[in-house]
C-alpha cells in the first residue's frame, strides 16, 4: 500500500541548533516529472497528468506555471466491443463515470539518470480489469531531457505484449486528452511530425499543447466536447462511449484535421492521437510511443516535435560505440 514517511533531521553544533523535515513516498502510485520546461505526473493506472478523473493527485500538464490539461489517458483495442481505457466513459443516471481497466503488475518506479534519458518513470500494467477479448501486458516508460531543443516534451513509450491464446489483429493504441487552453480552443494536425495540437485562436499569445505519434502509424481525431454544437459528429459532455472511443482510435481521419469552436459552443475541446493498426502474434510485442509537448507558438511546438522525432527515431537507434 502507498504511504508517506516523514523524517526529521536534527543538526547540532557549538552555538548552532537546527532541524529539517523531509518526506519519502513508500510504494507510490504516482510520480511527478519536473525536469524541464514541462511538468507532469505519471500514475500507475494508465492515465497521464492526474491519477483520478477529478484532478486529484497529480500536476496535470504545467507550462509557464499554468496547467493546460483536464484529462489524459490510454485507450486501446480492436473494436468497440474490445476496448481497454483509463478515461471517462458513458454516463450512468446522469453521472460521469470513468474506466479503470488497467491493473498494476509491478510497482511504479523512477530512476535518474535513466537508461536513455535524464529521468525515467516506469512500471507494468495489464488490461485484466477490462471486458476485453484481447489480453495484453503493458510495460510503460517516460523519458525526459533538460537541454534545448529537447526541453519542451516528455516521451511516453508503451511496449504491449499479447498474453492471449490467439493472435491479436488490427490493434490500435492511443492517448485521449481533454485540454483547457483558453476560452475558445481550436485543434489542428501537422502531418509532417504527426502532431495533434490545441491552441486558443482568440489570444495573440496563446500557448500550444499537443500529442505527437512517434512510431509511424498515426491516427488523429479532434472532438468538440459539446454534443449540441453545429455539425458535430459527437461530443463527450453526455459521456464517451466505446463506439466513440474506437472511432477516435481507428478512423485514420487525418482529413478531419481541425475543430474551430463557434462562439455559441462550449469552451472545451479534446482529441485522440493513436497508432495502428497492429497485428500482434501470441507472445509477441509491439512498441508504441508518443510525445507530449507545450510551446509558446506554433513554430515553437513544431520545433519541439522535430526534436522529439529525431531523438526517438534517430538518436535512440544509433549504434552504441564499443569502448
Amino acid at each position: 500500500s502507498e504511504f508517506r514517511l516523514f523524517l526529521r533531521l536534527d543538526i547540532t553544533d557549538t552555538d548552532y541548533d537546527d532541524s529539517q523535515v523531509f518526506t519519502i513516498d513508500i510504494n507510490p502510485s504516482i510520480i511527478d516529472i519536473e525536469r524541464n520546461l514541462l511538468a507532469t505526473s505519471i500514475p500507475n493506472n494508465g492515465r497521464v497528468g492526474f491519477k483520478e478523473y477529478d484532478g486529484d493527485k497529480g500536476l496535470g500538464l504545467v507550462f509557464q506555471e499554468e496547467n493546460l490539461l483536464f484529462e489524459m489517458g490510454l485507450m486501446m483495442g480492436t473494436s468497440a466491443s474490445d476496448i481497454s481505457s483509463s478515461v471517462r466513459t458513458d454516463e450512468i443516471d446522469g453521472n460521469e463515470t470513468v474506466d479503470d481497466h488497467f491493473k498494476t503488475l509491478s510497482p511504479i518506479l523512477s530512476t535518474s539518470p535513466g537508461e536513455r534519458s535524464l529521468f525515467e518513470v516506469f512500471g507494468k500494467l495489464d488490461n485484466s480489469l477490462a471486458n476485453s477479448q484481447s489480453k495484453v501486458e503493458i510495460d510503460y516508460r517516460s523519458l525526459v531531457f533538460a537541454e534545448d531543443p529537447n526541453d519542451q516534451y516528455v516521451i511516453l513509450e508503451y511496449e504491449i505484449k499479447n498474453t492471449d491464446t490467439t493472435d491479436i489483429n488490427d490493434y490500435f493504441v492511443g492517448l485521449f486528452a481533454d485540454w483547457d487552453i483558453g476560452r475558445r480552443d481550436s485543434a489542428d494536425w501537422n502531418s509532417v511530425y504527426r502532431l495533434g495540437y490545441v491552441f486558443n485562436p482568440e489570444a495573440s499569445n496563446s500557448v500550444f499543447a499537443g500529442i505527437q505519434e512517434l512510431t509511424g502509424r498515426p491516427n488523429y481525431f479532434p472532438i468538440n466536447n459539446n454534443p449540441s454544437a453545429p455539425n458535430n459528429p459527437f461530443g463527450i459532455y453526455d459521456g464517451f462511449s466505446d463506439i466513440e472511443k474506437f472511432r477516435c482510435l481507428s478512423s485514420g481521419d487525418t482529413v478531419l484535421t481541425h475543430v474551430n469552436m463557434p462562439e455559441s459552443a462550449a469552451n472545451d475541446l479534446s482529441h485522440t492521437v493513436s497508432s495502428g493498426p497492429f497485428n500482434i502474434p501470441v507472445g509477441e510485442s509491439i512498441k508504441v510511443a508518443f510525445a507530449i509537448h507545450a510551446g509558446e507558438s506554433l513554430e515553437d511546438i513544431l520545433g519541439s516535435a522535430e526534436a522529439a522525432d529525431k531523438m526517438y527515431n534517430d538518436v535512440f537507434n544509433l549504434t552504441k560505440p564499443t569502448l
